[in-house]
Parts: C-alpha cells; sequence; structure tokens
C-alpha cells in the first residue's frame, strides 16, 4: 500500500485505481462494498473481511478460502464478505 501511496487516497480514489489496473480489492471497510454497488462497471470485485480477527494471519487464512472456492466469482466481478465460518458472494453483474 506505502509503494502505491493508497494510503493517501480517498477510498473512491484507491476503488478506481483498482479498476483501472484490475486489482480485486481486500479490505476490513465496508465502503468499498456500496461503491463498488454504485459503480457503473462488474469488473471489479470487493472483498471485505468483517471476523473479530483481522490479524494478517487470520485474514491471510480466509484469503485463502475465498482464493480456493471463489475465483471464477471474483474473476466475474463480486462483493465477497468474509465472516467466521461464513462466505458470502454478491455478484455485481450488470444488466
Amino acid at each position: 500500500m506505502s509503494e502505491e501511496r493508497l494510503h493517501k487516497l480517498s477510498d473512491r480514489e484507491i476503488f478506481d485505481k483498482a479498476f483501472r489496473e484490475d486489482w480485486t480489492v481486500l479490505t476490513t471497510d465496508l465502503d468499498f462494498g456500496e461503491i463498488a454497488i454504485s459503480a457503473a462497471s462488474a469488473k471489479i470485485s470487493v472483498v471485505i473481511f468483517r471476523q473479530e480477527d483481522r490479524t494478517p494471519l487470520s485474514i491471510n487464512k480466509y484469503l485463502e478460502k475465498v482464493l480456493n472456492t471463489a475465483k471464477a466469482d471474483l474473476e466475474k466481478g463480486s462483493i465477497i464478505t468474509v465472516q467466521e465460518g461464513r462466505i458470502r458472494i454478491r455478484h455485481l453483474s450488470r444488466n
């Protein structure tokens, strides 16, 4: 994050950069889910970590589960919410 100076950008600027560079946003901030819902494109995915333990070790454990179970969903554009014992997927398909 510091290499890209993302910590100095607003949530919307981070989201726009992620969209342009085809990144998936990994966050604990619910605002990114709202931004993704309001965006005009379904291209980007957001993974929101909501579990109580948000240490890097815990987040990495859950991220591995997301990557193993929802890779296709990430590629299509989704909001994935991670909680203890549960991964919820909301597709961002546009008609």
